[in-house]
């Protein structure tokens, strides 16, 4: 069953969404989840022996445009990105993968569950390979995540 959501803001359903996720949905122990606006980034990341951290915030702008001809409703297109901060290249990966695989069971519509018509994946990036070499070094990993709503402009 898919976990739901009242948060009406996409950052904040996005990592709420995440919250809610039992163990069964991580390969590895569950992350510790953080709004980006929480830890300088010189403090991001796991220390040794510790779950991976996942970091959730908005970098772009919201998208909106008026829906219908006589402007009763907005269409806003959110972008939400979810960093995934390890210490291990390996792990990095899976947890990219779970949250992918967490966030496509909302790609029909979503209105009984959230305050949004639909949660997809968009895009995942893979920046492992900017980790330095035999250091201690986090590895990260990226997934946008793109909350649509249908908003009324009454």
């Amino acid at each position: 069953m898919s976990a739901t959501s009242t948060k009406s803001e996409a950052v904040d359903a996005v990592k709420d969404l995440l919250e809610q996720q039992d163990s069964t949905a991580w390969t590895n122990a569950d992350p510790t989840i953080y709004y980006n606006w929480e830890a300088a980034f010189s403090e991001k990341g796991p220390a040794d022996d510790q779950p991976a951290e996942l970091y959730v915030w908005q970098p772009v702008d919201t998208g909106i445009d008026k829906l219908t001809a006589d402007g009763r409703f907005l269409d806003e297109d959110h972008s939400v990105e979810v960093q995934i901060w390890t210490l291990d290249d390996a792990t990095t990966d899976q947890y990219m993968r779970d949250v992918i695989q967490i966030f496509s069971k909302y790609l029909d519509s979503q209105q009984d569950t959230t305050e949004f018509i639909t949660l997809p994946p968009t895009n995942a990036r893979d920046l492992r390979s900017d980790a330095v070499a035999r250091a201690t070094s986090h590895y990260l990993a990226t997934v946008e995540i793109s909350p649509r709503k249908l908003q009324p402009t009454d």
